[in-house]
C-alpha cells in the first residue's frame, strides 16, 4: 500500500462501540494483538517503557514527560490516542511523526501478516502493532505509552520492559466495562504495573490508592505518592510551581507536570541522561492542544477535551480561577454513554447559554437531543454543528469554552485558529 491507500485502509475500520463488547459482538482482550506481535517478530520486546494509566490527565503527563525526554539525547518514542488533527500524530519519535513512507511501509507489513493468519485486529491493535514495529525500527532508547482504556486489557498492555508506570488521576468513566466503583476501575488500570518497577501516583483518594498499594505489593514494585501541590502564581501566560514554570493553563497540570517530575527524577536515579536542567526545560516547553487551551484572546476563545464529569469538575475550576464571576457561553458536544447530565449541572451555574453540536463519531449524543436536556434543566441552549459554530459564535463578545469530546474539540480548534491568518 502507498500513503492514500494506507489512510483509507485505516479509516474504514470499524469504530470501537463499548456496547458491542458488552453484547458481545466485540472482543476485548489481548489475544489478537499478542499473536498479531507474535507474528511479527515481537517488536514490544524491543524497547523499555513509561506507561501511563488513567482516567484524565494520562496525554498529559505523556506530553510533559515527553518534553522532558527529548531534551537529552536520548530517541524517545511517543504513543497517544486518540489524535486530534492527523492519524500520524499518535507515533512519534523525537517529536516527529511517523513519516508516511514508513506508516504504509508498516501497516502493509501489519495487514499481510493479519490476512496471512485470519487475524482480525481493530483499528486500535493494528495501530499499536504499527508503533511498536517503528519503535523498534527507532531504536528508542524509552517509549512513552499512553494506555488507550483501561489497562489490564488495554492493547498496549503487552509490553513487558517497563521501567515506570504512572497512575494517574482516577475517576469515574467507561463504567460499563471498568466497574462503577473507583475500586473497580482502578483494578484495572493497574494491570499496567509490572514486576520491580517503579509506579508514580497521582495524589487521590484513599480507595483508589489502597488497589494502587495493593498491585504494587504483588508485583514488588516500588510505589511513589506525588504530593498535592498548587501554583504558586497564575495568569493568562502560565504558572509557576517550585521553582518550574508551566505554560499550561488548566489548575489541575501543575500537578501533573509534578508526576513528571517525579518521574524523570526516578530516571535519574535509574542513570538515564536526564539533566535537571532538561527537566525545567522540558516543563516550561510542553505544549498540549485542547486542554484548556485559549487558542484566541480577544475576544476570548477556549478549546478543552473535558469528556467526562471529573475532567468538567477541574474545567469548571479553571474557568472560575481565571475568569471569576464571568458567566460563559458553553458550547458542547458528547458522546452518548457519557454522563452528560451532571456535566450540565456542574457547568449550567457559570453559563451564559449553550450551544450543542454533534461529534463526528458514531457514539456521539445527538446535537438535538443534549439541547432538549439543557433546556429542560432552565439554560438556553441552541442547536449547531461543527460547520456552522464558528461562525455563530464569532459575534459574541463574551468568553466562549468549546467543550467535549476530543473527536470534535481538535477541528474547532483548526477551524478558529485558520481564520485568525487569513
Amino acid at each position: 500500500m502507498n500513503y492514500e491507500e494506507t489512510m483509507h485502509w485505516l479509516m474504514h475500520f470499524p469504530v470501537f462501540q463499548p456496547k458491542n463488547v458488552i453484547h458481545g459482538k466485540a472482543r476485548m482482550d489481548l489475544n489478537t494483538i499478542r499473536a498479531l506481535l507474535a507474528y511479527l517478530g515481537n517488536p514490544q520486546d524491543a524497547c523499555s517503557y513509561i506507561h501511563i494509566a488513567g482516567t484524565n490527565g494520562k496525554g498529559s503527563c505523556a506530553a510533559y514527560l515527553n518534553s522532558i525526554l527529548t531534551q537529552t539525547s536520548m530517541h524517545i518514542g511517543f504513543f497517544t490516542s486518540p489524535h486530534l488533527f492527523d492519524w500520524k500524530e499518535q507515533i512519534q519519535v523525537d517529536n516527529q511523526w511517523i513519516d508516511p513512507l514508513s506508516l504504509a511501509e508498516l501497516a502493509t507489513q501489519v495487514r499481510n501478516i493479519a490476512k496471512e493468519h485470519d487475524l482480525h485486529p481493530s483499528m486500535y491493535e493494528v495501530t499499536c502493532a504499527i508503533a511498536f514495529l517503528y519503535f523498534q525500527h527507532k531504536q528508542c532508547d524509552l517509549v512513552i505509552l499512553e494506555v488507550g482504556l483501561g489497562g489490564d486489557v488495554d492493547a498496549t498492555n503487552v509490553v513487558s520492559h517497563t521501567v515506570c508506570a504512572l497512575i494517574t488521576a482516577i475517576g469515574l468513566d467507561h463504567t460499563e466495562l471498568l466497574g462503577h466503583t473507583l475500586s473497580e476501575i482502578t483494578s484495572h488500570k493497574v494491570g499496567i504495573i509490572k514486576p520491580h518497577c517503579d509506579v508514580i501516583v497521582y495524589p487521590q483518594t484513599q480507595e483508589v490508592l489502597e488497589v494502587v498499594a495493593s498491585q504494587c505489593q504483588q508485583r514488588d514494585a516500588k510505589m511513589y505518592i506525588v504530593p498535592s501541590i498548587q501554583a504558586d502564581t497564575k495568569d493568562l501566560s502560565g504558572q509557576s510551581f517550585h521553582g518550574y514554570h508551566t505554560q499550561l493553563l488548566g489548575t489541575y497540570q501543575v500537578q501533573n507536570a509534578m508526576m513528571a517530575i517525579t518521574t524523570a527524577q526516578i530516571l535519574q536515579t535509574k542513570g538515564y541522561p536526564i539533566a535537571s536542567a532538561d527537566i525545567h526545560r522540558g516543563i516550561k516547553m510542553t505544549i498540549w492542544p485542547c486542554r484548556f487551551e485559549i487558542i484566541q484572546k480577544d475576544p476570548i476563545r477556549i478549546v478543552d477535551g473535558s469528556h467526562n464529569v471529573q475532567g468538567v469538575y477541574q474545567l469548571k475550576k479553571s474557568l472560575e480561577t481565571y475568569f471569576k464571576a464571568e458567566k460563559i457561553t458553553f458550547v458542547m458536544g458528547v458522546l452518548e454513554d457519557k454522563d452528560y447530565e451532571v456535566m450540565i449541572d456542574i457547568l449550567g451555574p457559570i453559563s451564559s447559554c449553550f450551544y450543542t453540536i454533534t461529534p463526528p463519531n458514531p457514539r456521539a449524543l445527538d446535537a438535538q437531543t443534549l439541547a432538549h436536556i439543557i433546556q429542560s434543566k432552565g439554560h438556553p441552549a441552541i442547536v449547531s454543528s461543527l460547520d456552522q459554530i464558528v461562525d455563530q459564535t464569532r459575534s459574541i463578545s463574551s468568553i466562549v469554552c468549546f467543550f467535549g469530546s476530543l473527536y470534535y474539540v481538535g477541528q474547532v480548534r483548526n477551524k478558529i485558529c485558520m481564520r485568525q491568518f487569513r
